[in-house]
């Protein structure tokens, strides 16, 4: 009992000493010429301990709350993960296939894409960038400054995204904090 009560404090005093430990993101960038504003940020917390993954950030023409009007009808937008920790591939790849799949039951209409882009996913170190750039029908996938693929498919965007702010994200305070409620 005293073990456990020791674990308990010290992650309860890690997790305040790092409780600003938040990567800050700027309030406007450009994307190809085109100005974006910060809709929200936040982080992704997994296990029942929260232990931070990712902090990200999206990015939009005008801010908003309507999810509908992010994922179908916004032509430019910009999405940013910073990696809080290392990750293996094989946990990466489990949480956009889970992430996808609970948005979409039919990935026939971008399965060639979902697999390009499962295959360039590597192990994720600790303050690695991957950035998502959604400019018309094309996503681009930046990884630590290297483009590592442009895709040419609007459903495909749309599953990229569902897995944040889709009608099941991954998590829906996380969802929150992108639309901006949690300010």
């Amino acid at each position: 009992m005293k073990i456990f009560i020791q674990i308990v404090l010290i992650l309860t005093f890690t997790s305040y000493i790092h409780a600003e430990d938040v990567n800050k993101f700027e309030e406007t960038i450009i994307l190809k010429n085109r100005l974006l504003k910060l809709n929200g940020s936040g982080t992704r917390k997994v296990t029942i301990f929260g232990v931070k993954a990712y902090d990200i950030a999206l990015y939009l023409e005008f801010q908003t709350q309507d999810t509908k009007l992010i994922i179908d009808k916004m032509k430019t937008k910009k999405v940013i993960t910073i990696f809080r920790r290392d990750v293996r591939r094989e946990k990466i790849l489990n949480a956009w296939e889970e992430g996808i799949s609970a948005n979409y039951k039919d990935l026939s209409k971008f399965k060639s894409q979902l697999d390009r882009f499962l295959e360039k996913i590597k192990d994720a170190k600790k303050a690695d960038i991957c950035e998502f750039d959604f400019e018309g029908s094309l996503l681009s996938v930046i990884y630590n400054g290297k483009k590592l693929d442009t895709f040419d498919s609007i459903e495909f965007q749309k599953a990229i995204l569902s897995v944040w702010i889709g009608k099941k994200p991954a998590s829906e305070s996380l969802k929150q904090d992108l639309l901006g409620e949690n300010k």
